[in-house]
């Protein structure tokens, strides 16, 4: 993690993305690695996870940010959608978030499973979250995390990642027009 986190900063990244899990155990985490990769200029993005609270990653975030560390938060949109500690509601995710959140992981599942499909696919409400995100003050990229590999055929799977942009430009118009 310490070389990814070197890597990341040299390659001119300005977020790294780690996982949450106990507020403790996420925070000495976060410092450690800042202090044993010696970077500057990355900071580390803090992602929600399915099946831990919402209130905790803010926490973490939180209390890093007030002790001068650079972090914010990765929403990956599919993990706030199945997150049953806040009725799955994830534009009530994105107003707690807020400012934080300083990068997307963007895909759609069926409110059950973690299923990385496109947006439109499952059941996320992508008006609202895209109206959410502008609300919010959001800045940062658009980033899919979808699984193309798994269609088969290779025309089809470009069929597939075409589709996958048209549907980033509609959404990215949306958020525009909010």
């Amino acid at each position: 993690a310490v070389r990814s986190l070197q890597a990341s900063e040299y390659l001119g990244a300005e977020w790294a993305v780690m996982h949450v899990s106990t507020v403790e155990g996420t925070v000495e985490y976060a410092k450690r690695l800042f202090a044993e990769s010696g970077v500057k200029n990355i900071g580390l993005a803090i992602e929600n996870m399915a099946k831990r609270p919402i209130n905790e990653l803010i926490e973490v975030v939180d209390i890093l940010a007030a002790e001068g560390f650079k972090v914010g938060i990765c929403l990956d949109i599919g993990h706030a959608h199945i997150n049953k500690f806040i009725d799955n509601n994830v534009v009530e995710v994105i107003a707690a978030m807020g400012k934080r959140i300083k990068m997307l992981h963007v895909h759609d599942n069926n409110r059950a499973t973690d299923m990385h499909k496109a947006p439109f696919m499952g059941t996320a409400p992508w008006a609202d979250v895209m109206k959410a995100l502008k609300e919010a003050g959001y800045e940062g990229e658009f980033n899919f995390e979808l699984q193309p590999e798994k269609v088969p055929d290779p025309t089809a799977r470009e069929s597939y990642e075409k589709y996958s942009v048209d549907i980033a430009k509609y959404l990215i118009g949306i958020f525009d027009r909010a």
